[in-house]
């Protein structure tokens, strides 16, 4: 088997693949020995520079269909190359100045984005700031501790609060010791 298709023999490019290997496709040869020599020097030119640039252009036919002509009219074509004409035609100075504005205006929006960036940064820094509640806890206090281990395997019978427990020592920068 020569490919991954499972297929056994076949034409590629003008040669026969098969068992016994590549070979070239007898019948292409017997077309081209069939086609008429050329009997000038001019002839023999033309038939080279033709397929030099069927080699070179490969959509050349292909772009010579009707088609084209048959889905653009020529009248959409010149609607579409006098739109182009009048939109292109303006005078160089000003729309040279009109982009250097622009530019400058772009420059400005990007000078502010990062002032607002800051500015948005310390706002939400005081929204989260202000949810935080301060807690004071004495040493003797009775208090539930909260399991974050459980947020995964949250369900309805199980509880993110562990047993109270009761405050034995509390530390000068927030911390307080259970027991």
């Amino acid at each position: 088997e020569k490919c991954h298709f499972m297929v056994k023999e076949g034409i590629v490019l003008g040669h026969k693949i098969s068992k016994s290997g590549i070979e070239v496709d007898r019948a292409k040869g017997n077309v081209i020995a069939k086609l008429p020599h050329p009997t000038s020097v001019k002839g023999a030119e033309n038939l080279v520079a033709d397929h030099l640039s069927r080699l070179e252009n490969p959509h050349q036919d292909e772009l010579e269909n009707k088609e084209i002509i048959k889905t653009f009219p020529l009248k959409t074509l010149e609607h579409k190359a006098y739109w182009a004409l009048k939109h292109y035609n303006f005078d160089l100075k000003t729309m040279g100045d009109h982009q250097k504005v622009q530019l400058n205006e772009l420059n400005e929006l990007r000078d502010q984005t990062y002032e607002n960036s800051l500015i948005y940064k310390e706002k939400t820094k005081k929204i989260h700031e202000s949810k935080i509640k301060n807690r004071v806890f004495n040493v003797g206090d009775r208090v539930l501790l909260f399991s974050s281990r459980l947020k995964i395997l949250s369900g309805k019978l199980k509880t993110r609060w562990i047993e109270p427990f009761t405050v034995a020592h509390v530390f000068p920068y927030g911390t307080i010791e259970l027991s």
